[in-house]
């Protein structure tokens, strides 16, 4: 992973901190044998500690993706007004699909019998694609969860968390582990809620292979909660941000018995407690203010990806945490 990516997401949580009006001190000393990137303190309040990781993409996932992403653009030039396709996917194989016989195929159906219902499995690959109602047009995208299967889509969370909670050793308060992800596939709530504690999918491929019948599957064998008890209880919470910088917020997930307590009522972002008797997550508290408006910026700014008149030119204000030195 290039280094950029984790000086960039250093220098957020610094200003994200300070904007809040706490100071941080970059690896301060502890008494355990690791040093965490920053130690944040406030008059008046608990100080905790912030350990940064970073999970971006690797040359390997981007190739998975456009592997991925070029089947269904050539699945998108099929659909209609009329109808559209439901696509579930669970595996991604390691070489590109034979997307003209695939597409091929699909025609056959559709001039056969106006339906479709394909299930994909060879070299690696698995997917489903069939036909919408009338009148459903475009591809509806969705990922069938398997728990015995290699592809855990909350990997990814669940690992540099579960090595970065490593750090809390010797240390004399709460640890935040700031996780920056932004791999392929996106990532929801309840995927990130099922990474800290347990799962609930269904399952098209595996489940009820014997009754016929498509089920719901539950593992319990969260980072923070397995089978009813408290687990990981080294670090206090995961400060989660998916995607690109400066454009949304990040969300804080909260360990329901963690060794040391860390409040998530005096924050401006999206929160989530767990709760040791549920296992499942409850339903998060809504956002407190939006990017724009809690780095000081206009309130019609558009996301990073979007152009904007000025941008680059000088024109639009700096956020109003940051003062330049003057030369």
């Amino acid at each position: 992973m290039p280094q950029h990516y984790g000086a960039s997401w250093e220098l957020y949580q610094f200003g994200l901190w300070t904007q809040l009006g706490w100071k941080l001190t970059p690896h301060p000393k502890t008494a355990g044998p690791n040093t965490p990137d920053f130690l944040v303190q406030r008059a008046g309040h608990d100080p905790f500690y912030i350990e940064c990781t970073v999970r971006n993409p690797s040359d390997s996932e981007l190739q998975r993706q456009k592997r991925w992403s070029d089947f269904l653009n050539a699945l998108e030039e099929l659909t209609s007004p009329l109808y559209g396709f439901d696509v579930e996917r669970r595996t991604i194989g390691p070489s590109p699909l034979p997307v003209r016989k695939i597409m091929d195929q699909i025609r056959r159906q559709l001039s056969q019998s106006h339906a479709v219902r394909l299930h994909h499995k060879e070299e690696g690959w698995n997917f489903s694609v069939k036909t919408t109602g009338w009148g459903k047009g475009g591809i509806s995208e969705g990922f069938a969860f398997a728990m015995t299967g290699t592809e855990r889509l909350h990997y990814p969370i669940r690992k540099p968390v579960r090595k970065k909670s490593k750090w809390a050793e010797g240390l004399e308060g709460p640890l935040v582990v700031a996780l920056w992800i932004n791999v392929f596939p996106p990532y929801d709530s309840r995927i990130n809620e099922a990474a800290f504690t347990s799962f609930m999918g269904y399952n098209p491929f595996d489940a009820g292979r014997k009754s016929g019948k498509a089920q719901n599957l539950h593992v319990n064998d969260g980072l923070w909660l397995q089978h009813g008890s408290a687990a990981g209880r080294g670090t206090s919470a995961v400060l989660l941000y998916e995607g690109s910088l400066w454009d949304r917020m990040p969300t804080l997930h909260g360990h329901p018995d963690p060794r040391f307590p860390f409040t998530l009522s005096a924050w401006p972002f999206e929160t989530v407690q767990y709760d040791v008797s549920n296992h499942c997550a409850p339903s998060p508290t809504g956002l407190q203010t939006s990017w724009p408006q809690f780095w000081g910026l206009p309130p019609e700014l558009p996301g990073i990806h979007e152009p904007v008149e000025g941008s680059g030119s000088g024109q639009l204000p700096s956020p109003t945490w940051w003062t330049p030195v003057k030369a």
